[in-house]
């Protein structure tokens, strides 16, 4: 059993001192293998290293052959460890057992990694066909060009974003107020609607021409108001308690045939505007004011007029107007409306000062004022009328 570990020791020893060797002979027919050469070699290099120590460890091996194509064979291999000695098998026949034969691995070549890179790259590129001459390739990106900070320095600043600074309310709404107007009708009435998001229940003072009334807004800062159009009045306009303001034209000039008159003064002046209409009595028909306004759709058709009411009385310190109509153009009978402005004792007036104004057909058509002040008996004449006659003249009219 020595004698056998000592044996495969000095081959695999051996077969390190042969790395270096290359030898290549033409075959002239010999057996496919390894030459005769090569056996020769080896067992040379056998023999000089049977004096090797026992125990050596071997460094390497290389086997060097030639096939009969002339192709040089190489095989490089790393020692295997020793394997114990009881595990070596002797053949039943008393010969010696064949050397364990080394492990095959790949040699390290020492070439740089920019050159296994380059080889990889042309043989990728030796795999894929060139490219069509008529590939279609992306545009090439303009160059700015030398001037490119002297253009920069003369271009305007980029403009500063605009900022809304729109008040809203919670549903996001503008607060506004918006304030519009709808066409006049041949009846010569028209609607304004005003729209304040932020102001509800807010009490606003409308001006139209020579009209003037008070109203509130509802809870959505909503109001609508039904107004008589004033020929010659072209603006109608909302006032806030605040100031804030809110305006639009009116075009009143497509109605005619229409005979107006108006009061215009605070809600607790008591000042009311009453027309007779073709001697009729007081609390008869043809008796027009605030308790008995007659009616805008039926008025022409029936021959009579209507008063209209603008203003809330229930806003302390109210401006109210009321207006009277009589369609002209569509009266059957002939005849006088007497007009007079009358005013009602009550305990907010008795005994103080009242002051508004009238407002009549002009000679040139168009609305004429007249102011009024008038100063209201003491509070023991509370539920008595004052009579103001010819501060307004009588509507004349023709039939048709």
């Amino acid at each position: 059993m020595p004698s056998k570990k000592r044996f495969l020791t000095a081959g695999v020893t051996i077969a390190a001192a042969a790395v270096t060797a290359h030898l290549m002979q033409r075959d002239n027919g010999a057996t496919p293998g390894v030459n005769a050469g090569s056996v020769a070699s080896l067992a040379a290099a056998n023999a000089a290293s049977a004096s090797a120590p026992e125990g050596a460890e071997p460094v390497g091996a290389a086997v060097v052959a030639a096939d009969k194509n002339d192709v040089t064979l190489i095989a490089v291999a790393t020692p295997a460890p020793s394997a114990p000695a009881d595990a070596l098998e002797i053949p039943a026949d008393g010969s010696a057992a064949p050397a364990p034969g080394p492990v095959l691995a790949k040699a390290e070549l020492d070439v740089p990694l920019e050159t296994l890179r380059a080889q990889e790259s042309l043989a990728a590129e030796a795999e894929f066909p060139p490219p069509p001459a008529d590939v279609l390739m992306p545009a090439p990106l303009p160059n700015p060009g030398a001037d490119l900070k002297a253009r920069m320095a003369t271009q305007e600043p980029p403009a500063a974003p605009s900022i809304d600074n729109t008040a809203r309310n919670q549903f996001g709404i503008s607060c506004g107020p918006t304030l519009s107007a709808s066409p006049v009708t041949e009846t010569g009435k028209f609607t304004m609607t005003m729209m304040a998001p932020c102001r509800g229940d807010a009490v606003v003072a409308v001006r139209y021409g020579p009209l003037e009334f008070s109203i509130r807004t509802d809870e959505l800062g909503l109001a609508q108001q039904m107004v008589p159009a004033m020929v010659g009045a072209t603006e109608l306009s909302v006032v806030f308690e605040d100031g804030t303001e809110a305006a639009t034209a009116i075009d009143a000039e497509n109605f005619s045939g229409l005979e107006r008159v108006a009061i215009v003064s605070a809600a607790q002046s008591g000042l009311q505007l009453h027309a007779l209409e073709f001697g009729a009595e007081y609390g008869a028909a043809g008796h027009i004011w605030a308790e008995a306004p007659g009616d805008p759709v039926l008025a022409g058709l029936e021959g009579s007029g209507y008063l209209m009411r603008l203003g809330d009385p229930s806003i302390e310190g109210a401006q109210m107007s009321e207006v009277y109509t009589f369609p002209a153009s569509t009266a059957d009978a002939a005849g006088t409306v007497r007009i007079s402005v009358e005013a009602e004792v009550t305990a907010q007036n008795c005994g103080a000062e009242v002051a508004g104004h009238t407002v009549e057909p002009g000679i040139d058509g168009q609305p004429k004022t007249v102011a009024v002040t008038l100063f209201v008996p003491d509070c023991d004449a509370v539920g008595e009328f004052l009579v103001l006659k010819n501060l307004i003249r009588d509507l004349r009219i023709a039939s048709n």
